[in-house]
């Protein structure tokens, strides 16, 4: 009979450990994802900025190209490094910058106006998405309130 309960304690214990690696395992494996995501974040902004350098060393402006589209009055989402520079490189231009909006709307920004996202958004010729690695679900969220255009800055960057 000791025997037997040795058996079922060890069995029992050996489960425990298996759980518990098991779930060591899952996490880490959540951690790697995430880090693994940062790093083709990353990756986008700087074949972004190297493309944007490019465009700027051969004579290429933002402000040229949102002219040559028609677009003079612009909405920025996304006020993040990438963000922030795009407003700066617009700033003494003819495209009026008529607000901002970020999820993160504790930042100071001296570029336009804040709006919110749970506000109705002023009409505008476009959207600039800053965040381009969820473009994507940014641009169905914003289509869902507004009925302008709403560009990447990829786009912008890599048609100059």
């Amino acid at each position: 009979m000791k025997k037997i309960l040795g058996y079922i304690s060890l069995g029992l214990w050996g489960l425990a450990c298996t759980y518990y690696l098991i779930k060591v395992v899952n996490a880490a494996d959540k951690k790697i994802d995430a880090k693994e995501a940062e790093i083709r974040k990353f990756k986008l902004y700087y074949n972004l900025c190297s493309c944007w350098v490019g465009a700027k060393q051969r004579g290429k402006s933002v402000a040229e190209y949102l002219q040559h589209e028609n677009i003079n009055t612009i909405a920025v989402y996304g006020m993040g490094d990438i963000g922030i520079r795009f407003c700066k490189e617009l700033r003494g231009t003819t495209i009026n910058i008529k607000y901002v909006m970020d999820q993160n709307m504790t930042l100071d920004t001296t570029f336009a106006p804040r709006i919110s996202l749970s506000e109705e958004l002023p009409k505008v010729d476009a959207i600039i998405v800053t965040p381009i690695n969820v473009f994507p679900q940014i641009r169905n969220m914003l289509s869902a309130k507004t009925d302008c255009t709403i560009l990447s800055i990829e786009d912008i960057i890599f048609g100059l």
